[in-house]
């Protein structure tokens, strides 16, 4: 069956508009998380998402599903005493995103500087899979694991 001169044709999409999606999508994701927003989290993420992160003690290094996801970045901000995230740059591609920011945290004694990069997949509008990757991991997984 041909498409009549009636039905307009649904163009498709375009590699710019895209990569302007997800770089949408994680700026979207980003704010969420700085509001601690469970809603919005969930509403961004695919229900078999997994999150990928070196870190250690009682933070799982994979998270699976949205309700995973969330309890990780909660139990991020409770572990450290003091937790700031400097959003630097967001990056886009045609089949994800990544987020470069910078982490402070102080627990007691323990401090943690270091820049992070979050590789995002997106599939169908939705994240399907994290990879954060910290420029020390080693410091990460120290800081984390005495936490």
């Amino acid at each position: 069956m041909q498409p009549s001169e009636s039905q307009p044709s649904i163009p498709e999409p375009t590699e710019a508009r895209v990569r302007a999606h997800n770089a949408a999508l994680a700026k979207r994701l980003w704010d969420a998380i700085s509001l601690s927003d469970a809603s919005a989290i969930h509403e961004l993420l695919a229900e078999d998402v997994r999150w990928e992160a070196p870190s250690g003690g009682s933070l799982p290094r994979l998270s699976h599903g949205p309700d995973g996801v969330f309890d990780y970045l909660l139990k991020a901000g409770e572990l450290a005493e003091e937790l700031t995230l400097d959003l630097l740059e967001i990056y886009e591609s045609p089949t994800g995103a990544a987020v470069r920011y910078r982490t402070r945290a102080r627990s007691g004694t323990r401090e943690l500087d270091t820049e992070v990069v979050v590789l995002l997949t997106i599939e169908d509008g939705l994240i399907t899979h994290a990879v954060s990757l910290p420029r020390d991991a080693q410091a990460n997984v120290a800081f984390w694991s005495s936490t």
